[in-house]
Order: C-alpha cells, then structure tokens, then sequence
C-alpha cells in the first residue's frame, strides 16, 4: 500500500506539473535480458535521476503490488521468467518495461576444471564486484561480449582495468561455450581500489551549480566581498568567473565577535588528457592562479542516481578506464568541492578505445587451400590499421594420412612479425615436393589496439595430383588435390595436357574409360595400382616425357579390331616397375613406339593373342631394357622388333610361346645384348610341319656392339 500511495502521488503530481524530464526505457535496463541463459539473473537498471522504479516477477501490476527498486538484486527464478518494470519520473510520468527470458541449466560434460569453476562463480552469484587493478578470468572454452554486442565475441581471457580507475559503473557481460552447448549472463560491478572518504565542511550556506549562493539561516549575518552585510534565508546569484569571499557571523552580535570567512574561487576547467595506458585522466585546471594549498576535490554529484559515474569518495584527480574489447564515448559529470564546500558540477567530454580493430584479412588468388600453382597472398584490415604479418619457413612434405599432415602443420612457428607492406607475398612449390606455409597477421588500430590473429594455411604443389575413383562424392569439384582428387582417368589426361609438368598418383584399380592423348610431360606414380583397359581404350603419348612408375596396365578386349595398348609418338616413355599385360581377340601390341625414346626398368610384359602377338615394337626409337620380363604368346609371335634406332636388352629374360617367332627381331639397328635369358616354348600343328621359333634374329644392316652372358633354352 505505500508503494501504492507514494507512486499515486508521482502520478498525481504529474497532472499538474508538466515539467520535461528524462523517460525510462528499455535501455536503462542493464540485466536481465531476453535470450536462454544458463544461470539466474540479476536485476540491474540505470535510474533517471529523479525518477522511482517498481518492479513485479508475478505479472502483476508493479505499482498495485510490486518491489520497489533500491538497487541491484538477484533474481532466483529459473525457466520462464518475466520482469515488469514502471517508472514514475519526477514529473509524474509513467513508463513501462518489460523483461522475458529463460534459465535452463546447462550440461558441462567434458568442460575443464577452470571451466566449471567459472560456470559455478557465475551461477552462484551474476552480480560480480569487479575492484579497478584486478584480474577477471574468462577461460578459453568461453567467448564473450561487452554490452551484449552480439557481433563482437571475442575468445576468452583476463580482463582487467587500471588500478587507478575512478570511473564506478555496472558492466553487462554475455559469455557463451565455444561448442555452442549454452549462453550465461551476467553483471561486473566495476569500483575503485582506493578512494579517500569524502569529507564536507559544515557551513551555513550552500552553493548550487556554481553560480547561486543559498544563505541558509537567519541566525547569521552574510557579507559577500565588500558589500554590506545582510540577513540569512537569501539567495544570490554570482558570477564565477573571479575569486569572491563570503563572510558571516552571529546575527546581533558586536562589532567584536568573531567572524567567518570563506573564500569562493573562479569556476576551473575540467581538463581530459590521455595516458600512457590509455586511460581518459581528469582533472581541474584553475581559472586564475594555483589553488594547490587547498586543492579542488572530485567525486559524485550531488543528488545522482546514475549507475556510471565518479565512484565513492573523494579525488585530485579521475581516471576512466575501460575493458579490452570495449569502445566508448561519453561525458565525464563530476562533482567538483573546494575546501569542503560542494560547488556544482563540471562536465569534459572523452573516448576511451580499447576495442581491437577486426582481425586482418587474408585472400588468396583461390579459395582451395591445397594449390597446384604459384599462389599470391593480399592482406586487409580497417582503414588507417597498420597490418603485422609472420611468415613461415616453407614445410616440404609427403601427403600422408590427413592427421599425421595436420600435426605437422600445427607446429609450424611463422617467426617474427613485420610490417605489411602491401604488396601481394607469392608461394611456390620449392622442389617436386608439395610445400606448405602459414601465415599469421593481425592489424593495429591509431588507438594502439592490436587486433587477433589471423590465421591462412596453403599447400602449394605445383606438381603432384591425385586420381582415386574410390574418392566419396562431393559438392566440391575435383581439382587433382589430396582432399579433392580426380574420380576419373579422363579429368587427369584433361589436367596433364594443360600443365607443362606434373606427378600423377593413382590410387585403386582405375578404369580407363576411353581413348585419350597425353601431349604434356607428367609422371604417372602407384602402388601396384591398376590402369583397366576395356575394349577400344588406349593411350596414346605424343611429343612429352612420359614416366610410369609401380603400376599394372591390364589390357582385355574382344573386338578384332583393337590391337594396341600403348601408342608413343616423338616422345619419351619410361616404364619402372610395372606390370603391364594384354589380351587381344585377333592380333594385338602393348606397346608401339615411333621416332621416340623407350626405357624399360624392371617391367614385366605379357601379351596374348591367337594370331599374332608383340610385346614391344619400335621404329626408330632409342630402347633401353634393363631387369625386365617379357612375354609374347601367339602363332606367330615377337617379344621385341626392333627396326632402326638402338637396343640394348641387360639383365632381362624374353619368353615366347609360338609356332612361328623370335624374343627379338632387329632390322638396321645397333643392338647391345648382355646377360639375359631367351626362352621359347614352341607350339606343334601336325601336320603343319615344325615350328620356327629363334631367340635373335638379325637382318644384314644391324649391328651388334655387344654380346655376351647370354643364355637360351627351348629353341
């Protein structure tokens, strides 16, 4: 009933004074706030001055049966909570606030210690008493907020302000989990570490915003300056822009009595300047000559219900700090006392920045992560930010298992920062390796606020690709990069015919699915990985450098009409360590090269066919065989044919099975044969008479440089 009867008569009261005066609003409301919070909530808000606040958790009308609101309170009330707020200002008008939000507990399963611990501080108690100098720790598991500025999460860290802050406000904080599992709200209330009592003298005047002087008792006499003395219960109006004096004594008594004296002196400055910490420090400046034997003082004005303001007690001087992440400009109203005498208030507009600029941005000239060319690197920031950039050592690697990458790529260091000269930085491949860098940059604001890091991963690797038909789908498309490989034998040829250079890794058996060209130079590397080609697939090599290492090329086909595996024109081929066999329905070649050079190295060939059957066919062509096994089946067969160039064959064993062959045909060529193996397994026709099988045969313009350690069997 009285919080009844006292807001009824502000209401009343409104009716007929109609005076201007500050509305409460939503604004004022410093906690709680809507949203879904993980702990209780406190009620803090700002109180115009002048002005009465009720508030209800009921629903209810908070002046017919609500709280009066004395200051800041916990609200203990979990799930759906809602706050009504009126306020009555000092001119009687009503304004209403309401406040919906939840609490819902939430799950810290896995969360570390320092993180629980922290949860709990701020469950327990959302209302934080933050003293200036301290240190206020928000684990790494938490980004927060200042202000509840939603776009402004930053990761968590140690907060703290100067110890020599003077600046008492409250501070609204949002802290959420990095994982997203939850959200808490809560309030530091920020006060001085240290602050002298404020002390007033007793005197029987008052002055009122500097210039009105209210003599306050006609029980004494007053003289200002010189003027003639006069009774009590008197306002005057001054101007204070020089020093006056204020006498007074006993009212009636002799010309003997005591009298006393007060000296008034010209209204000062209040002056903002900067420090070297990057606090707001105000002070007072006097208007005439130095007042320093008895100081001006600083403190609150008189009367103010405001939350932010000059904290309790007495200063020579005010710092106003604020916390990393936070950007604010304000007006500093302080309360200014000279010689325990209140005098009125002095304002000084300030900024304070702390907020660190946004961190830099890195663009590349792509947006893949893994590059197969040289990649140029711009960095950016907010205008007028300088940018500080680390580069780190180039990484050559192996493409290993995604994890194992990774770790190595954490532990990369970037180095020191230097200065970004704007310039675009350029990453290459430094070898036939894939080569990773990291870059880190951050950007720092005219205020001297650095900004976060920013992190940029890249492999260049202008050389390797990748094909694995077992690769998953993607919305991604293929590139030929580790993660992003080639599906297909067709995207691969498309990729080598458009670089200059490059190394193929294939993984799985990889249906060829086609006839393709290769025309640029390339290195085709497995692990015993299987090329399949179906009928009329093939692979034609003109005019590169063509190198096939640990692979099997598998050749079937029944059309009568497709009879060669491998076609190389004016190119080179080396085939090292593979397997590569093929079955023909009539006639059929692995490998037929013109005008080119051929190097085989510990490969094994094998090659099927009713009619006739040639492992290897050269036409001008430099041929080099070494540790190699080859096989040739057919009625008419020829391991090799050499017609024109050189052949030389070390180390290697040539089989046939035939009615009618040779392991080795040579027409106007210059051979070298040392240390191999012929072998033959000659095929009976009846009466088709006896097969003519010869392991070398040599026509009258081929010569033999050398010939030695040669061994035959079945011929």
């Amino acid at each position: 009933m009285k919080i009844f009867l006292r807001a009824l008569c502000r209401l009343l009261l409104g009716a007929v004074l109609v005076l201007p005066a500050a509305a409460f609003s939503a604004e004022d409301v410093i906690s709680p706030l809507p949203g879904v919070w993980g702990n209780v909530q406190p009620l803090v808000l700002n109180v115009p001055d002048g002005s009465e606040l009720y508030y209800s958790l009921t629903g209810s009308d908070p002046l017919l049966s609500g709280f009066a609101y004395d200051g800041p309170v916990i609200i203990e009330q979990k799930g759906d909570v809602r706050v009504k707020i009126a306020a009555v200002s000092k001119d009687g008008r009503r304004s209403d606030v309401t406040v919906s939000y939840t609490v819902r507990d939430v799950p810290l399963a896995g969360a570390s210690p320092d993180a629980i611990a922290f949860v709990r501080t701020i469950s327990e108690n959302p209302l934080r008493r933050y003293v200036s100098g301290t240190l206020f720790s928000i684990p790494p598991e938490f980004s927060f907020s200042l202000y509840d500025d939603a776009g402004r999460f930053v990761p968590g860290t140690a907060l703290s302000l100067s110890e020599k802050n003077t600046w008492e406000r409250y501070v609204p904080l949002t802290v959420r989990s990095a994982a997203g599992t939850g959200s808490w709200h809560f309030v530091m209330h920020v006060v001085a570490a240290d602050a002298e009592a404020l002390r007033r003298r007793s005197v029987p005047f008052a002055i009122q915003n500097w210039t009105t002087l209210v003599l306050g008792s006609r029980k004494y006499s007053y003289q200002l300056d010189d003027g003639d003395w006069m009774d009590g219960e008197t306002e005057l109006t001054l101007e204070r822009f020089s020093e006056h004096t204020l006498r007074w004594k006993v009212s009636g008594s002799p010309e003997s009595a005591s009298v006393f004296s007060y000296r008034l002196p010209p209204m000062p400055q209040l002056r903002c300047t900067g420090s070297g910490d990057g606090c707001a420090v105000f002070s007072l400046q006097p208007a005439v000559r130095d007042y320093s034997s008895v100081p001006f003082l600083l403190a609150r004005p008189a009367g103010s219900q405001s939350l932010d303001g000059v904290a309790e007690g007495q200063f020579r001087q005010l710092v106003a700090d604020t916390f990393a992440g936070d950007e604010l400009e304000g007006v500093m109203r302080a309360g200014v006392y000279y010689d325990g005498v209140y005098q009125g208030t002095l304002e000084a507009p300030f900024s304070l920045d702390r907020r660190p600029p946004a961190p830099p941005v890195i663009m590349s000239s792509t947006r893949n992560a893994f590059l197969h060319s040289q990649v140029s690197v711009s960095i950016s920031a907010e205008q007028h930010a300088d940018i500080y950039v680390a580069v780190s050592e180039p990484l050559e690697f192996e493409i290993e298992s995604e994890e194992r990458n990774r770790a190595s790529f954490d532990a990369v260091q970037t180095g020191q920062f230097v200065l970004y000269d704007g310039k675009d930085l350029l990453f290459s491949s430094v070898s036939d390796h894939a080569t990773f860098y990291k870059i880190h940059a951050y950007a720092v604001d005219a205020a001297g606020n650095r900004s976060y890091e920013t992190e940029y991963r890249v492999v260049v690797d202008e050389l390797n690709f990748y094909l694995r038909p077992s690769a998953s789908a993607s919305s991604e498309i293929p590139d030929g990069s580790y993660n992003r490989p080639f599906t297909s034998f067709a995207q691969a040829v498309e990729a080598i015919n458009a670089s200059s250079d490059m190394r193929l890794h294939v993984s799985g058996n990889i249906p060829v699915g086609g006839a393709y060209t290769i025309r640029s130079s390339c290195t085709i590397l497995g692990s015993h990985d299987t090329l399949l080609f179906a009928e009329g697939e093939g692979l034609r090599i003109e005019g590169s450098q063509v190198e096939i290492r640990n692979c099997v090329l598998d050749k079937a086909s029944s059309r009568a009409d497709d009879t060669k595996l491998l076609t190389v024109s004016g190119s080179t081929l080396t085939l090292r360590n593979c397997d590569v066999k093929g079955q023909f329905r009539q006639n059929g070649m692995l490998v037929e090269a013109s005008s080119s050079k051929l190097y085989l190295d510990n490969a094994a060939f094998a090659v099927q066919a009713p009619s006739y059957a040639c492992a290897v066919s050269v036409r001008n062509t430099d041929c080099s065989v070494s540790q190699g096994g080859v096989s040739a089946a057919a009625r008419t067969a020829v391991v090799f044919c050499v017609s024109g160039g050189k052949f030389s064959l070390r180390n290697s064993t040539l089989a046939v099975t035939c009615r009618t062959g040779r392991c080795l045909e040579l027409v106007r060529a210059e051979a070298s044969l040392s240390d191999n193996s012929f072998a033959a397994r000659p095929l009976y026709a009846g009466a088709a008479g006896k097969p003519s099988v010869l392991p070398v045969w040599k026509d009258a313009d081929t010569v033999v440089r050398e010939e030695r350690g040669n061994t035959t069997d079945g011929f």
